[in-house]
């Protein structure tokens, strides 16, 4: 994501000289992100990493679920009932993510839900 994120910004505002300064400095920044993330990263196994990975990305999925939803209900393209069959389906989707997550990790050391989730931002 930062290696996209610096391409577009380069592309679309390094041509500018007011901004090319502002770029240079931000797009530095992101490869020291990067960096430091696969520093952190590499302290864990692979197979560990996607497995965190896969699940986050998971839960963000289940989450847009909800969000679209509830969306369909507000225009009224949705009934509340029909609604809430899907919404029941999606929390049993997500206890099945998190219950999972925190399953079979074999971690070289102990790690908290917010230093899992910084693998997989920073990833």
């Amino acid at each position: 994501a930062h290696v996209v994120a610096q391409q577009m910004m380069t592309k679309e505002f390094a041509v500018d000289a007011e901004f090319e300064e502002t770029v240079s400095t931000v797009v530095a920044e992101s490869e020291s992100e990067v960096e430091e993330a696969m520093k952190f990263v590499q302290n864990y196994p692979l197979n560990e990493v996607e497995l965190i990975i896969s699940h986050k990305v998971s839960k963000i999925i289940i989450n847009q679920g909800v969000l679209y939803v509830e969306e369909l209900v507000k225009n009224g393209l949705l009934k509340e009932q029909e609604a809430g069959e899907f919404l029941e389906e999606l929390d049993e989707n997500w206890r099945h993510v998190d219950h999972c997550t925190h399953k079979g990790l074999g971690k070289k050391h102990d790690t908290t839900e917010e230093e899992e989730e910084d693998i997989v931002v920073e990833a």
